[in-house]
């Protein structure tokens, strides 16, 4: 896009763990990601060290991870910020500055989240106690089309098999999300062939609906299981779409 990415500002530095060890690896170009979220990343690194945040050691520095979900329709970014304080009096005024800065960055927001991990030890990147999040800025859901971003041949088989083809999903940060929702609807058209007209359906670990609701129409009956209760406002949404 013209300018210089930079994962590694002052007292912060993003990537992925190398293998085996807290060794963080920065990929800023990585082709496996989408282009929107190099550039959040880069976006993200020159907030901090504008608002002055540094990495979190322990007990010291403020921000512990950072998770990033691109929406593919609008190409807008849902980002999480995982905070090593145990909620907002203690989050300023590290937090409402990086806050502003990214809002005055290049980068296009979805929605801006914290997570207040305080000094919680463990290597868990969330903790998934609602009461621990916050939605700072934006909307309060990611929607996606799970047949939307798949080649053609994937949404006409999905439809031919009697999937519901135009399922819309609702995601929130604290709940899962396939990384390859291209590859992922694959999966589900290649399912649909395989479960017969009228059947009883049962899933296990269901989410927020993108197997049972999608395979839906062709069942007399679905039902989902899903231990994660902050899933249930999005499975909700979606079946009062089919509805």
């Amino acid at each position: 896009r013209g300018r210089k990415r930079n994962w590694r500002a002052t007292g912060v530095e993003l990537g992925l763990y190398r293998a085996g060890s807290h060794d963080v690896v920065g990929i800023p170009d990585c082709v496996a990601h989408a282009s929107v979220l190099n550039d959040a990343a880069a976006a993200v690194a020159a907030a901090c060290a504008d608002a002055g945040v540094q990495s979190a050691r322990g007990d010291d520095g403020e921000l512990r991870y950072v998770q990033m979900s691109a929406e593919r329709s609008s190409g807008l970014v849902a980002l999480t910020l995982v905070w090593n304080r145990r909620g907002a009096k203690e989050s300023a005024p590290q937090l409402p500055r990086l806050v502003a800065a990214l809002e005055k960055s290049d980068a296009k927001w979805h929605s801006i989240w914290v997570n207040y991990r305080g000094s919680k030890g463990g290597n868990a990147i969330f903790d998934y106690e609602p009461r621990t999040w916050a939605k700072l800025r934006g909307r309060p859901h990611l929607t996606e089309g799970l047949f939307d971003g798949a080649a053609p041949d994937v949404r006409a088989r999905a439809a031919a098999a009697g999937a519901d083809a135009d399922l819309a999903l609702r995601f929130t940060p604290l709940v899962f999300r396939q990384a390859n929702l291209a590859a992922f609807a694959a999966l589900v058209a290649s399912l649909a062939a395989f479960v017969p007209e009228g059947a009883d359906l049962c899933e296990l670990y269901g989410g927020v609906g993108a197997i049972g609701l999608a395979l839906r129409p062709k069942c007399a009956r679905v039902r989902c299981s899903e231990a994660n209760p902050n899933a249930a406002d999005g499975f909700a949404r979606a079946l009062a779409d089919q509805d």
